[in-house]
């Protein structure tokens, strides 16, 4: 099954937007994944999103943090984004040539 998980939480000394994305990060829940993020980066003009425990990986997770952080560069919202990724899909990122990108 393609399960993934999207969790946010508001840092109140931060004031960031924490969120967490998990599970299966692939084309086939890209559609539901964008929606719930860009919905939760209306929430804050700081946001720190963090990729662990992901099962799969693909393109087009990577194209769509990419694009996330361009528009948030954009849009004044400050942005980080951090990985905690087994080698496989680690190697993909770089592979990929968007690990520095998004970093």
């Amino acid at each position: 099954m393609n399960e993934y998980k999207i969790t946010s939480t508001k840092n109140k000394e931060t004031k960031a937007l924490e969120i967490s994305l998990q599970g299966h990060l692939n084309i086939s829940n890209i559609t539901e994944i964008q929606k719930k993020l860009n919905s939760a980066i209306k929430k804050s003009k700081k946001i720190y999103i963090e990729l662990t425990k992901v099962d799969d990986a693909d393109i087009s997770i990577i194209q769509l943090l990419a694009v996330l952080k361009n528009n948030c560069n954009e849009s004044n919202i400050e942005i980080d984004i951090n990985f905690d990724l087994n080698i496989e899909i680690s190697e993909l990122f770089s592979r990929a040539g968007f690990a520095n990108t998004i970093i």
